[in-house]
């Protein structure tokens, strides 16, 4: 049951790592239209969670208090989600990498969209890329526990 709660924490942590990447993508958009208050307003919510990702702050409280539940869920379940979680994340960033530098400019040139910008292609690729790169992090750490898991088990 450890390993589960140290599969819970971890996704949780990830999705909130995720969270704070997509709003640093509007937030630094340059080529987007989103109004000054809106992004400060961004800003506010972003850094308010990643004050919450310092050990012992209001999300690691929360994760503690779900971790606490006697019944946490089926362990199956809960490993799959952990590794299925991560590797979605993984398959549509690889894919919006290949969209935005292979797909969008070749499309932007030979239909003469004018009104499409290849620069912001490569910028969306960019973020598209760091969600991926967040998201294999976590699917190797996953995977590395399990793995040490399943064989400190077989071990004892």
């Amino acid at each position: 049951m450890e390993l589960q709660a140290r599969l819970m924490r971890r996704s949780l942590i990830w999705v909130t790592l995720i969270a704070i990447t997509l709003l640093a993508l509007d937030i630094f958009d340059p080529y987007g239209d989103t109004s000054l208050f809106i992004r400060l307003a961004m800003v506010v919510a972003a850094s308010v969670l990643a004050a919450g990702l310092i050990p012992g702050s209001y999300i690691h409280r929360a994760i503690d208090i779900l971790l606490d539940r006697p019944n946490l869920g089926s362990p199956t379940l809960i490993s799959i989600a952990a590794i299925a979680g991560p590797l979605l994340a993984v398959g549509v960033a690889a894919f919006g990498v290949y969209d935005r530098i292979y797909v969008l400019p070749n499309l932007i040139e030979e239909f003469e969209l004018t009104f499409l910008d290849p620069q912001e292609a490569r910028y969306n690729a960019a973020w598209y890329a760091a969600i991926g790169i967040l998201s294999v992090l976590f699917l190797l750490s996953h995977l590395l526990d399990m793995a040490r898991t399943r064989g400190s088990a077989r071990t004892t």
